[in-house]
Formats: C-alpha cells, sequence, structure tokens
C-alpha cells in the first residue's frame, strides 16, 4: 500500500506523520499497522480469489451505509494487560444530490474489551479547491460516477479527489490471522462468511495540501508574498527547515538546514556550511478553476534529508510549504462483516 495516497490527510516529521494519517481516514485507507490485506497479512489474506465484476463502487457504497460501514484495522497495543486497538470506519447515508452520498470517516478505539467512538483527526491544513485553497473540513461527500468503478470524495471546502475502485469477494476464503510481528494462527479459526468483501482504490490525478504553519521569508528573513522566480534568490522555510540557494543549473537548488526560524543571521550561518543535498523546483499552473500557480520540488538528493515538501503556493499572502499526493497511490478498506470477521478470528471483540 502506498501511504502516501490522498482520500484519503510534521516537531516536522511528527507533523507529517499526522498528515498521512489524517488522509487515510478521509478516503478510508488506513494507514496500516497489520499490514496490507494480502498474502495473509491483515484482512483479506486470500483476496484475489473471486475479483468483483458488475457495479464494485454500487457495492462499496451498499457496504458503507448503515448499520453497515467499511474500514481497516490500524493496530494493536497493550493497554495495562487488556488488549487495544484503533481501526478507522466509514459510513455513508444518501443524500438529495443524485448519485451523492454522505461521507463520514471516524475513529474506533478498542480498550478493555469495549469499543468507542471518535471523530477522525483533523489538523490545520489547506486543500487546493477550484477557486484556491481552502481549509480542510471534516465534512464531505461520496459522488457515484456511474461506472461502476469511478468515484468521487469531495470536500464541503470544493476540494475533489477521484479514485477508481477494484473489489475482491472474501466469502468462503480462510482468515489469515497475524499479530504485530508476523503471522499467527487465529484465535478462533475460520472462514469469511457471506458479504465479506475486500476493496482497492487508486487515486487518479495528483492532489495538493499546504500543511506548514510558518511562511517561506527570503534572505533577509522577510516573509515572501509571491513564489520567488525559479533560479533566482534564496529562500527560507522555516516549517519544514529548510534554506534554497539557486545552483548553476536553473532549476537545481542546493539545501541547508536550518533550526529555529529563518532569521538573516541564520541563513548566512547556513548558507557558510555544506548542502545537506539538492532539489529540482519547477513553476506549474494547477489544473483548477483559478489556475493557482505551485513550486513543485522533485530528484531531491542528499540522504539526510527525510522531510521533503512536496510544493510551494501562496496563500493569504504569503508562501507556505504542503505536499502532493500523487495519482496512482492505492490503498484499502473492507466491508463491515469481513473487518469483524478478521477482528475475531485474531481474538478481539467485533466493532458494532
Amino acid at each position: 500500500m502506498n501511504e502516501n495516497s490522498g482520500l484519503l490527510k510534521r516537531g516536522v516529521l511528527l507533523k507529517r506523520s499526522v498528515e498521512l494519517l489524517i488522509l487515510g481516514a478521509m478516503a478510508g485507507l488506513l494507514i496500516a499497522g497489520c499490514g496490507g490485506g494480502g498474502g495473509g497479512s491483515g484482512p483479506g489474506g486470500s483476496y484475489g480469489v473471486t475479483q468483483m465484476g458488475g457495479n464494485v463502487v454500487g457495492a462499496y457504497i451498499s457496504d458503507s451505509q448503515g448499520p453497515g460501514f467499511t474500514g481497516h484495522w490500524l493496530n494493536t497495543t497493550g493497554l495495562l494487560g487488556y488488549p487495544s486497538a484503533v481501526a478507522y470506519v466509514n459510513t455513508m447515508a444518501a443524500s438529495t444530490a443524485p448519485a451523492t452520498y454522505t461521507y463520514t470517516p471516524t475513529s474506533k478505539t478498542l480498550n478493555n474489551g469495549v469499543w468507542t467512538t471518535g471523530a477522525a483527526p483533523a489538523a490545520p491544513v489547506y486543500e487546493l479547491g477550484p477557486t484556491g485553497w481552502a481549509l480542510q473540513t471534516t465534512s464531505y461527500s461520496f459522488v457515484d460516477l456511474g461506472d461502476g468503478t469511478h468515484g468521487n470524495i469531495v470536500s464541503s471546502n470544493g476540494s475533489v479527489t477521484p479514485y477508481a475502485f477494484v473489489g475482491w469477494n472474501l466469502d468462503g476464503t480462510q482468515i489469515a490471522c497475524q499479530s504485530s510481528t508476523g503471522s499467527m494462527p487465529c484465535v478462533i479459526p475460520g472462514n469469511y462468511p457471506a458479504g465479506s468483501r475486500h476493496y482497492t482504490w487508486t487515486q487518479t490525478a495528483d492532489t495538493y495540501m499546504l500543511t506548514s504553519p510558518a511562511p517561506v521569508t527570503d534572505a533577509s528573513g522577510l516573509t515572501l508574498g509571491a513564489l520567488p522566480t525559479v533560479g533566482t534568490g534564496v529562500f527560507c522555510d522555516q516549517g519544514f527547515g529548510y534554506i534554497y540557494q539557486p545552483a548553476a543549473t536553473l532549476g537545481s537548488y542546493n539545501v541547508f538546514g536550518v533550526i529555529g526560524g529563518c532569521t538573516a543571521a541564520k541563513i548566512t550561518t547556513a548558507l557558510g556550511t555544506a548542502p545537506m543535498g539538492t532539489v529540482v523546483i519547477t513553476l506549474v499552473t494547477a489544473n483548477n478553476t483559478a489556475g493557482t500557480t505551485l513550486l513543485t520540488l522533485g530528484n531531491w538528493t542528499g540522504a539526510s534529508i527525510v522531510n521533503k515538501p512536496g510544493i510551494y503556493s501562496v496563500r493569504a499572502g504569503a508562501v507556505y510549504g504542503g505536499a502532493v499526493n500523487a495519482a496512482g497511490g492505492s490503498a484499502d478498506g473492507w466491508s463491515k462483516v469481513a473487518l469483524n470477521a478478521w477482528i475475531v478470528a485474531n481474538g478481539f471483540p467485533a466493532i458494532p
């Protein structure tokens, strides 16, 4: 599973991990502590035996409507000697708009044998919608595109994430159990009952978000109000902790680390050290109504650069860093019947 996919939203590295978790919750693509669902690693160990035909999206919608849900096991921990765990589930309900359903991601936490419900995680990130950058919301719709294999998750802020769906029927196949360290015999062995389905969805277009809480500055430490021209001038991102200095090749930049903000003194000191690596920066125009301009970053070098921004763009009169959720990222979810069958086989109580 590609953990960097979106419906499914970094201290900097920690913040980034939270963002990935948010994306997973939004789309039901949970970053699985239990494995991704093939070859015996988690729910759907036997998936692929029978690939679903016909209206896969219709089945996904049906499985997601109450009292059912679609979801994914996230992890298992020990809490005071009692089993505890986290899962995420998505539910849908028909709306007044044709082929449109309210889409609600929630978290489920198991403590002392009891499942409780909480909201999906949230963070102050901005998504690129038709008219520009908008604060991420917790209100979503799912739109069935009518061909049986494609659907969109639409935020109330207008941003759209398109997906292609594939499904597998698990009915009657053996449940493969596992612990945090690998495969294990099931506590309650058995097969998946009728109604057990596994879905994989793949993002079909790039989407963008701004995640950094601090604006980008120029070499003197002043906030930039416009994107820097590629190949000219040093700029500093105090959110991600990097300084970019144009290199000899147009679009290529040397990358330096900075801690504690972008002041002129800190930038000068950092530029006197060896660069951490390099990156190529390109100016692009997003395919939205507003034609929002972005700086995209790619072709990174430097083993010590682990927390890599994917874009820069202007929001509210300042430049901020963020991420690209690239087309091609995919993840998995299971019907309530399948997920609960796997959870019970592993010795935990089913999610109500």
